[in-house]
């Protein structure tokens, strides 16, 4: 999902950080912590993923870069 996390450790830490700040949160509200599976999967296999894929990367062009063409 996340293209830029090229190598394992990269992915490794990614993880980490994603449910340690669950927990965090879960612990901030009182809340009993999610048991969290991450996986890494290529967009173009999941078709729902590829189209959050397009929309997310079409907003970050937007405003980050101020690009405003879809294609």
């Amino acid at each position: 999902m996340i293209k830029f996390l090229t190598n394992e450790v990269e992915r490794s830490n990614f993880d980490s950080y994603v449910i340690r700040k669950i927990e965090e949160t879960c612990f901030k509200y009182g809340l009993i912590p999610l048991a969290v599976s991450i996986e890494h999967a290529s967009s173009q296999l999941y078709p729902g993923l590829q189209a959050a894929d397009f929309v997310a990367g079409s907003i970050f062009n937007k405003y980050e870069r101020g690009i405003r063409r879809v294609l």
